[in-house]
């Protein structure tokens, strides 16, 4: 595209507050005067720099001219819920299309968000349908209706310091470790070993998101062959499905987390499994994590895709990453998707606005959304993992200079996920009990087999009221 075209852009992809749905001085809705252009106000994480970046690529994959694009960010975390819903209950035409989690699953029901279905090209859907991960596609999906789909997936890996596992002897480059996960009898032995040789600096060994449990639990459950709700996790089966949090595989998962935390000769741990990480860590959510690992406080963390990029920058070839160790084999897991190396799955969607004055144009811009290159300038300017799998494996994601090296990690991760536990609707209802009752066994304040006794009831209550 020509000079003047891109000159052309750079007025027209404005920023404005999340509490705005105004466009600002310069940005002409179709029917403002007459000219024949639409305002595009997208409500994301995406802004300032990356957000040009993103309106770029679009442009470049095929967007009309006559689109303008506003950007203005998304709500606060605590706030988020309840931002959406008086912005759509109320009627407000804009923002045209948001970034949503899966609590915004409800606003199908009460006719809240357009079905891209009735709009979107043929060849679109297809592409979202058949190149995106089934789990992620499925949950906007109702009745064959999509009403979003996922614009970056959270896949979990194993991120540590390669130079200080190979100065305890290990090879991770010859031992492919890349690709072929290790077991956590493995692992636990790599990461002493480290902290041996290492010395006091780097206590905390092996940390991750303790404060907020599930996804890291769960990911040890699947591991061990287990599940939370065996392969009866959707929606049509709630009040009538076989609830598994209490099984055998989802306290030994938790005794091991006390290993890990409080060594194996506290009470309610796992034989075998030696203490490498430390109590003050039952309080952490993401940022300590990153500080203390980017502070040469920590060997490894267990953390989400987004932190790749800032790991690599700060620690360049000394930095490395692993899918999640297992326990048992995928052969011997109990479930569809237990055994091996589980990462659990998040995901962000894109949704539009039921109440948009310019439902065709907003249904190219999410159109435009979904192709590869402009997914790939989203994850190489913002971080934001493509929801598809194969495209790890592409030339363009290897070429990548901080997320390249680790191509092959996020490509295996990504085709060896966990269920994904959002598709309950009603997991939101009682995470945060959930999160309690893991916490409460780690702390010492119940027995493993306790705390998933009361977890099991508890869902068992909840969903009796279906």
């Amino acid at each position: 595209m020509g000079d003047s075209n891109n000159a052309r852009r750079r007025t027209v992809i404005k920023s404005v507050g999340a509490a705005s749905a105004v466009g600002l001085a310069g940005c002409l809705g179709r029917d403002s005067d007459g000219d024949g252009t639409a305002t595009v106000e997208i409500s994301s994480g995406v802004g300032g720099d990356a957000f040009e970046r993103w309106a770029e690529a679009m442009y470049e994959a095929g967007l009309s001219e006559d689109i303008e694009l506003e950007a203005s960010s998304i709500p606060p975390g605590g706030e988020r819920l309840t931002s959406w819903e008086q912005t759509l209950s109320t009627g407000r035409e804009k923002p045209d299309i948001f970034q949503m989690d899966p609590q915004g699953l409800p606003f199908i029901d009460r006719d809240y968000l357009l079905n891209l279905s009735e709009y979107i090209s043929d060849d679109a859907e297809t592409r979202i349908r058949e190149d995106m991960i089934g789990q992620l596609v499925e949950l906007y999906d109702q009745d064959g209706n999509l009403y979003g789909y996922p614009l970056l997936v959270d896949i979990a890996v194993m991120h540590y310091r390669k130079d200080l596992v190979e100065d305890a002897g290990y090879d991770p480059d010859g031992e492919n470790w890349a690709t072929e996960p290790l077991t956590w009898g493995e692992f636990n032995e790599v990461i002493t070993d480290a902290q041996e040789e290492a010395g006091v600096d780097y206590g905390y060994g092996i940390n991750t998101q303790h404060k907020l449990a599930q996804a890291q639990f769960y990911e040890k459950v699947a591991s061990f062959g287990g599940d939370f709700f065996g392969d009866n996790l959707h929606d049509e089966n709630i009040g009538n499905r076989e609830i598994t949090v209490d099984d055998e595989e989802a306290v030994d998962a938790l005794r091991m987390m006390r290993s890990f935390i409080h060594g194996e000769d506290a009470e309610n741990t796992l034989d075998g499994f030696s203490q490498i990480s430390a109590e003050e860590t039952l309080t952490w959510d993401d940022d300590p994590m990153i500080d203390q690992m980017m502070n040469d406080n920590m060997i490894a963390t267990r953390i989400w895709t987004w932190a790749v990029p800032v790991l690599a920058e700060e620690f360049g070839d000394d930095y490395g990453t692993m899918p999640i160790p297992y326990a048992v084999s995928e052969e011997e897991g109990k479930y569809e998707y237990s055994g091996g190396s589980r990462s659990a799955l998040g995901a962000w969607y894109l949704v539009a606005n039921g109440h948009t004055e310019n439902p065709e144009e907003v249904t190219e811009v999410l159109e435009a959304m979904a192709q590869p290159e402009v997914q790939l300038a989203l994850f190489e300017h913002q971080g934001y993992a493509p929801p598809v799998p194969e495209m790890y494996q592409s030339d363009e994601v290897k070429a990548m200079d901080r997320i390249g090296p680790h191509a092959d990690t996020l490509h295996f991760a990504s085709n060896n996920t966990g269920q994904f536990v959002e598709l309950n609707p009603q997991w939101y209802d009682y995470v945060d009990t959930f999160d309690g009752e893991v916490m409460n066994a780690l702390r010492g304040d119940k027995s493993p087999e306790e705390a998933m006794s009361d977890m099991a009831g508890e869902i068992q209550d909840h969903e009796s009221e279906y």
